[in-house]
């Protein structure tokens, strides 16, 4: 589950807790769609938990954009008009812009980017 999922189920705050006890080795943390998912420290359960949070991200509808995903798409064009796609994801994330490949895709398709990109 990631932060934000577990905050909602148990009506408290997760963070500190997390935190510490990826730093003790009692559970992982890695990056699954947009955020953070914490998972088991045991292997073959990680695994399946992987699996299922794929399975998961896949089935979910559609995202829109929030406008803080927009605006720092449309920065990274501006400053590099060839920028690939993975590059505009990574470059939002650093930034602390929570954004993926398919939210991107998105950005692109709603504002006719490849076209307007070519001019």
């Amino acid at each position: 589950m990631t932060q934000q999922e577990l905050l909602a189920l148990l009506a408290v705050r997760t963070h500190n807790v997390l935190l510490e006890l990826v730093q003790q080795d009692r559970i992982q943390r890695q990056p699954l769609g947009p955020t953070l998912v914490y998972l088991s420290f045991q292997p073959a359960v990680r695994r399946k938990q992987i699996r299922a949070r794929q399975s998961f991200l896949q089935n979910l509808p559609p995202t829109v954009p929030t406008s803080r995903q927009v605006i720092a798409t449309l920065l990274a064009l501006i400053e590099n008009r060839e920028i690939q796609r993975q590059d505009i994801v990574a470059r939002c994330r650093r930034a602390g812009v929570p954004l993926s490949r398919g939210l991107v895709d998105t950005i692109f398709q709603t504002y006719d980017l490849d076209k307007k990109r070519a001019l």
